[in-house]
This record gives C-alpha cells, sequence and structure tokens, in this order.
C-alpha cells in the first residue's frame, strides 16, 4: 500500500531508530546517575561553589530525564 511505503523508505534509520528506542532506558538510568553525581560534586563545595540546578546543561538535562518520565 502506497500510504505506508514513505515509512519504510529509509531502512538504515528505521533501524538506527530501533537501536536508540532500545538503548532508552539505559541511557535514561546513566544521565540520570550522571546528574546525580554532578550536584554533589557541586553541593560538595569542592570544585568551588557554584549551583548545578543554574548550569545550562543541568537545566536540559532534567528536561529531557522529564520528559522521558512523564
Amino acid at each position: 500500500c502506497d500510504l505506508y511505503k514513505h515509512q519504510y523508505d529509509n531502512i538504515e534509520e528505521m533501524q538506527a531508530n530501533a537501536k536508540l528506542i532500545a538503548a532508552s532506558p539505559d541511557l535514561l538510568e546513566a544521565l540520570q546517575g550522571l546528574m546525580k553525581e554532578y550536584k554533589s560534586i557541586a553541593d560538595s563545595g569542592d570544585c568551588g561553589w557554584w549551583k548545578a540546578e543554574e548550569q545550562e546543561k543541568y537545566i536540559i538535562a532534567e528536561k529531557a530525564i522529564e520528559k522521558a518520565i512523564k
């Protein structure tokens, strides 16, 4: 059926998407772990005093995690 043909024209893209979907639980868990460690380092003062929650990349990562779990 021509209606669905365009969805399967790029088999490489479809396979890449499938791999990304399969890896997504592990990627989410890894990002959550990194965020926890990053915040712990920021809160410790060992690297100076700064707030992880105010860092652009931290905010982007928080939004990505929120999007993934909601």
